[in-house]
């Protein structure tokens, strides 16, 4: 299947299992009270001049991924205004690149291995980017900044590497890690909105189970803004 034109979804989309669907640039999707389930293979790739926007005048429950065996591309595109999470990799492959997610209650939610997210400007959420325990993933060359918490870690099992973001200006926690103790995030040489390591710190919360905290390394910290990203 391919769009090229302004489309408006008012029920819930499916791509099935085995079926692909193909978005072309300058395409807008406005949805209402509606969710696009991804069970076969999203390519929405746009280009600077021309991105693709999913998007809704009244509510929606964003793209939710769920085909563990093929990978989804969002590219060039931006994905606003989700009651919930705007992107939802939930047991899916997803790679999401150069675009804007904003304007909801969560930016990007993680719930499966695989996903990479490079070069994306996430702002003006509730939480901008969210992953559940046990869950490795690429977080690499994004902007983050401008939502309530930046990054939310709930419950990490295993170490988790995020490097080279600007991640700033967020209201409540630039990184908010919670869940069982014991574990690291490996979170050093990003831009924090400082170079001041102490400030840093205070940008980091957390929250503590069992009498400890798990840990975030966090230095070095970038020096400057990191202006090859978004």
């Amino acid at each position: 299947m391919e769009f090229f034109i302004s489309i408006s979804v008012t029920n819930d989309l499916q791509i099935a299992v085995g079926s692909s669907l193909t978005i072309r640039p300058g395409t807008s999707v406005n949805f209402t009270n509606a969710t696009l389930f991804v069970f076969g293979t999203l390519d929405a790739v746009g280009t600077e001049d021309n991105p693709i926007v999913f998007t809704s005048d009244a509510s929606w429950r964003g793209i939710r991924v769920l085909n563990p065996f093929n990978e989804s591309v969002i590219a060039n595109a931006v994905i606003e205004r989700a009651n919930g999470p705007a992107l939802d990799i939930d047991k899916g492959l997803l790679s999401v690149s150069d675009s804007t997610i904003r304007f909801s209650a969560q930016g990007i939610r993680v719930r499966s291995n695989g996903t990479s997210i490079f070069g994306n400007e996430i702002y003006s959420n509730d939480i901008g980017v969210l992953s559940n325990q046990g869950n490795s993933f690429n977080l690499v060359g994004n902007t983050i900044r401008n939502n309530v918490i930046g990054i939310s870690l709930a419950g990490p099992q295993g170490d988790l590497t995020f490097t080279g973001n600007n991640i700033m200006h967020n209201s409540d926690a630039n990184l908010a890690v919670t869940g069982e103790a014991g574990k690291t995030v490996e979170a050093s040489n990003n831009w924090w909105g400082t170079a001041d390591a102490a400030l840093v710190g205070e940008t980091i919360r957390y929250t503590m189970v069992g009498g400890s905290a798990n840990s975030v390394v966090y230095e070095p910290v970038a020096t400057e803004e990191i202006l090859t990203v978004p």
